[in-house]
């Protein structure tokens, strides 16, 4: 009984179909980040890559659009640091003048600050 219970409540993503929803992933320039970009674009969804360098954005889009090619509209870079408010607010406003929604939020970005280190704010 506890194997079929298992089995049903497995997601199964390989036969999803994404198409029409959007994703952002922070840091999904490299590593975890860029492997969950490349899935979600496969499964149709239309995928904000943000990341604090534009150069690293567009990269990890052009190896999405090598995996992906006619599915390379659906890859969106966008620049976002998260230690800086202010990016943050530019990034949400470009966001909601771009999209009408929100389905998946993938926050992957993480930075490891130095005992002391501050934001741009003061934080």
């Amino acid at each position: 009984m506890k194997e079929k219970l298992d089995h049903d409540i497995k997601l199964n993503l390989k036969y999803k179909d994404l198409q029409g929803h959007v994703s952002i992933i922070t840091g999904g320039n490299s590593g975890i980040g860029l492997e969950v970009a490349k899935q979600l674009v496969g499964l149709g969804s239309t995928v904000i890559i943000a990341c604090r360098s534009q150069v690293k954005c567009r990269n990890a889009a052009t190896l999405i659009q090598m995996k992906y090619p006619l599915k390379k509209d659906l890859i969106v870079t966008m620049t976002l640091d998260l230690s800086d408010l202010t990016s943050v607010k530019k990034f949400a406003d470009d966001v909601n003048k771009q999209f009408k929604r929100l389905d998946i939020l993938v926050n992957n970005a993480g930075l490891l600050a130095s005992p002391g280190d501050r934001t741009v704010q003061g934080l």
